[in-house]
């Protein structure tokens, strides 16, 4: 569901679309790219990241892909490259960042680092343009 947010304010009328997949299973972060064309969803219980195309005219979402976390952590933070031709994926125990190039629909690398025993929720935010 969203709700178009303009000059005039948030509309009433929500735009509904149905896809495929568990869309967070209620946990994980949901993120649409600078260039408001792709959506994706990290999702923390079943293991996956969700990519969609975003209409930013409608709100409308298709197009889904799901891809599967090769870590046996909980996938969590999620954030998109400036450019939104990568996507990155931070493990709920901050092990592990993979970086997935969206336009191949492949994990493309990750950095591993390292295993935090007491660890929070973790989100993931670009602070520079060379990624």
């Amino acid at each position: 569901m969203a709700f178009k947010i303009s000059s005039m304010g948030i509309s009433t009328n929500p735009v509904i679309t149905t896809i495929e997949g568990t869309q967070g299973n209620g946990a994980g972060h949901m993120k649409v790219n600078k260039q408001f064309n792709k959506m994706a969803i990290g999702n923390v219980f079943d293991r996956s990241i969700e990519l969609f195309d975003f209409d930013n005219a409608t709100g409308a979402v298709s197009t889904p892909i799901i891809w599967n976390t090769p870590n046996p952590y909980l996938v969590y933070g999620i954030e998109f490259s400036p450019d939104g031709s990568k996507l990155y994926t931070l493990t709920v125990d901050f092990s592990t960042v993979y970086q997935y190039d969206i336009f191949s629909n492949a994990s493309i690398h990750y950095i591993n680092i390292g295993l935090r025993p007491n660890y929070f929720y973790a989100k993931v935010r670009i602070t520079s343009t060379s990624c």
